[in-house]
């Protein structure tokens, strides 16, 4: 079922997901929930939190190219972990918690992640460029850390744009509270 993204503002997005003990019929609804809702919402990756539930679980929308033909893949990780890193990128990130806000935000090039599949086997997988920043991404909001929060500390443009983002944000939810 497709689910509505939790906004800027609610604090279940600065809560630590809780780790999955075993992937019972709750946690596969929740991967279909999650699914359902990426491929309406779109974005790359998707963590639990932004649908309100606080479980270690993420999925990622892995595009494939072959030829003139692209196949979209979503796939979950449960209990993800980041065991290793490499390199660096940087580059504009958006979230779809923070709907419209995008910025240049430094990550790791290339990560290798440990966490089962929906079938409770353990993966390790290596991930580059766009979903390395997708998993970094993800795994943040399940340990309640948001993407405004690794804006470089002297990236005072980045500081002024999420200053107006906020202001802009929450003039048009006061407007729609009142409206209805």
């Amino acid at each position: 079922m497709v689910k509505n993204i939790v906004l800027y503002g609610d604090p279940v997005l600065k809560r630590e997901a809780v780790p999955v003990k075993n992937i019972d019929e709750n946690i596969q609804k929740l991967i279909k929930d999650l699914k359902d809702t990426i491929k309406v919402e779109g974005g790359i990756g998707l963590a639990s939190n932004q649908i309100g539930v606080l479980k270690r679980v993420i999925v990622l929308n892995e595009v494939i190219s072959e030829g003139d033909k692209k196949e979209s893949i979503i796939f979950p990780l449960i209990n993800p972990e980041i065991v290793r890193k490499s390199g660096e990128q940087r580059g504009d990130e958006g979230c779809l918690s923070f709907p419209g806000l995008y910025l240049p935000i430094t990550r790791a090039e290339k990560v290798i992640v440990t966490y089962m599949d929906e079938n409770g086997k353990s993966v390790e997988r290596e991930f580059t460029d766009l979903l390395a920043r997708a998993i970094q991404h993800e795994l943040d909001h399940l340990n309640g850390i948001l993407f405004i929060e690794r804006i470089d500390e002297d990236d005072e443009e980045s500081k002024d744009i999420v200053r107006q983002w906020r202001r802009e944000f929450m003039l048009s939810k006061i407007v729609k509270d009142r409206v209805g």
